[in-house]
């Protein structure tokens, strides 16, 4: 049986809406006190001893208190209603009934009380996480929109790359028309004195009309291809004498670039640019296999060679400086370089301005890098 704590030890006192009671009670190390506290009452157990305690009236559990000393427990309750008790026990605590039924209802409270304190930390752990999700997705959302600041920024410096690139290339083509009209203006001589003269019409190796101003360049052009048509004398014992004729080996590989047997292709021009280094039209046709077989690079130097040899540039090479412009611009293209081959289109359109497929291909090219631009 339980020590029952009597009455008569237990001090109390009380104001308009509060209760201080001190419980006398030698704490034991060894054994900590089971304390409940409902509306209606109170328990204290510390074996062997045994308090209770039926309330004279109703308190507020939530804003009281429990403060366990070595020699006493002291309880600091509010009260639910301000008024004072005068007793502090219930009027009908002596009897069992009563206190069977206060005991049963107070356990229902404090399962009830657990239960809600249960689900308010696990609410409270959800928000806890709520609010760190929110958190994590306000950092990313304030991540991603850095990065689209800094893909704006980056866009913006590419536009003006872009622009200034342009700006700069219609410079130097400004610069370079008026160098080649001031250099024409010099070249213009006096007015002749008017007189009859007999002349003969002598054959021109250029398909287009003789342009007096372009003579001097159009004889240099010759001369050139001329000296570039001279094979260099090279120790070809192995070869046959037609695989010895620059001539021969590039009628061959036009042959085989038509037929699309490009890698053949690109061996016959090799071996005739071993013997004729300086003949463009081995570095344009060797360029246009190197399109076609996806060596881009190569195909891009060897357009490069093509267009260093194409001087100066005269009508009868026009043709050969378009097709050297659009198959570079073409590698640019398949290389993502759209800038540059932006401009070899144009540089080709500028040569050839009824080319429907160049105007298209350039067309594409200067859609998508505005669109990239504005992205």
């Amino acid at each position: 049986m339980p020590l029952i704590i009597s009455e008569k030890d237990i001090k109390w006192q009380e104001s308009i809406n509060k209760i201080l009671i001190i419980v006398p009670l030698s704490s034991r190390v060894d054994i900590k006190p089971t304390i409940l506290i409902t509306s209606k009452y109170l328990k204290i157990s510390s074996p062997p001893y045994l308090w209770e305690c039926f309330l004279f009236a109703a308190i507020d559990r939530d804003n009281s208190f429990v403060r366990e000393g070595t020699e006493s427990i002291s309880f600091e309750l509010q009260k639910s209603v301000e008024e004072l008790w005068s007793n502090l026990y219930h009027s009908q605590a002596e009897f069992e009934s009563y206190r069977k039924e206060q005991r049963a209802a107070a356990f229902e409270e404090h399962e009830k009380y657990l239960k809600e304190s249960l689900e308010q930390k696990l609410q409270k752990k959800q928000d806890v996480q709520k609010e760190s999700v929110r958190k994590q997705m306000e950092l990313e959302e304030l991540e991603r929109k850095m990065i689209e600041k800094e893909k704006k920024l980056e866009n913006m410096k590419v536009a003006a790359e872009i622009k200034r690139k342009k700006d700069q290339l219609k410079a130097e083509m400004i610069a370079q028309k008026r160098k080649h009209l001031l250099q024409l203006s010099e070249q213009i001589p006096p007015p002749r004195k008017s007189n009859h003269i007999t002349v003969s019409f002598t054959p021109r190796v250029f398909p287009t009309a003789a342009r007096e101003s372009q003579e001097a360049d159009e004889k240099e052009w010759l001369e050139k291809q001329q000296a570039a048509s001279v094979s260099l004398k090279l120790d070809l014992n192995d070869l046959s004498p037609e695989e010895r004729n620059p001539e021969w080996l590039k009628s061959k590989a036009e042959s085989m670039l038509k037929k699309g047997d490009y890698k053949s292709a690109v061996n016959a021009y090799s071996l005739a640019i071993r013997m004729c280094p300086n003949l463009y039209s081995l570095y344009s046709g060797r360029s246009a296999c190197h399109l076609n077989l996806r060596n881009l690079h190569k195909a891009i130097e060897d357009s490069s060679k093509a267009l260093e040899l194409l001087v100066p540039p005269v009508p009868s090479n026009v043709s050969a400086r378009k097709e050297a412009h659009k198959i570079r611009g073409s590698a640019f293209q398949q290389l993502q370089l759209y800038v540059e081959g932006l401009m070899d289109f144009e540089a080709a359109i500028k040569l050839d301005g009824n080319d429907g497929e160049l105007k298209k291909n350039a067309a594409v090219l200067r859609d998508f890098i505005e669109k990239d631009t504005e992205e």
